[in-house]
C-alpha cells in the first residue's frame, strides 16, 4: 500500500487552482489574506488526516497480527492514539508498543524526511494549535505542501515500524 493523504492533497490542489483563477481575474487583488485564510483551515485538515491515518494503521496492524481479543479491542477502542503530528509524539505513542517500535520509527523518520521534515511536522502542529485555540497561524500553502510531503514520509515510517506494507 502506498501512503496517501487524499483530503489534504485535494484541498491544497483546489486552493492552488482557486488562487490562480483569482490572480488572473483580479490582478490588482492581493491574494495573501485569502491564502492565509485557506492555509489556516488546511493545517487543521492535515493534522486531522495524519492522526486518523495513524489510528487506521494501528487497526490494520491489529487485524494482521491476530492479537488476542482483549488486546485487539483495547487497541481498536483508542480513536486518537496520537494527538499531535510531532514525530516525537508519534514515537512516544509507538514506544508504548515496545521500545524497538520507537527506535525503528525514529530511524525511519530520519532516513525518510530528516531533521528538516521533522521540523516541518512540529511547525504544523504548532500552527494547528494556533488555528484552533489562538491567533491565526503564520503558515503558507507552499509550506503546507512541503509539510504534506514530510507527513507522507512520517506516515510511511509508521507503516514500516508497524510491519505494514
Amino acid at each position: 500500500m502506498s501512503v496517501a493523504m487524499p483530503q489534504t492533497e485535494t484541498a491544497l490542489g483546489d486552493c492552488r487552482d482557486f488562487l490562480s483563477v483569482v490572480r488572473a481575474a483580479v490582478p490588482l487583488l492581493d491574494p495573501a489574506p485569502i491564502e492565509a485564510y485557506l492555509a489556516r483551515h488546511i493545517v487543521v485538515l492535515l493534522c486531522n488526516e495524519v492522526e486518523s491515518l495513524i489510528a487506521s494503521y494501528l487497526n490494520e496492524m491489529v487485524d494482521a497480527a491476530g492479537c488476542t481479543p482483549p488486546v485487539a479491542n483495547l487497541l481498536k477502542s483508542v480513536k486518537r492514539p496520537v494527538r499531535s503530528i510531532r514525530n516525537d509524539d508519534i514515537a512516544e505513542m509507538l514506544g508504548a508498543l515496545g521500545l524497538n517500535y520507537k527506535a525503528t520509527f525514529k530511524a525511519e523518520v530520519q532516513q525518510l524526511i530528516g531533521d528538516a521534515g521533522s521540523s516541518r511536522m512540529g511547525s504544523a502542529a504548532v500552527a494547528r494549535d494556533d488555528a484552533a485555540h489562538r491567533s491565526p497561524p503564520a503558515v503558507t500553502l507552499a509550506e503546507l505542501e512541503l509539510t504534506t510531503q514530510a507527513a507522507l514520509g512520517s506516515l510511511q515510517a509508521v507503516r514500516t515500524t508497524l510491519g505494514l506494507p
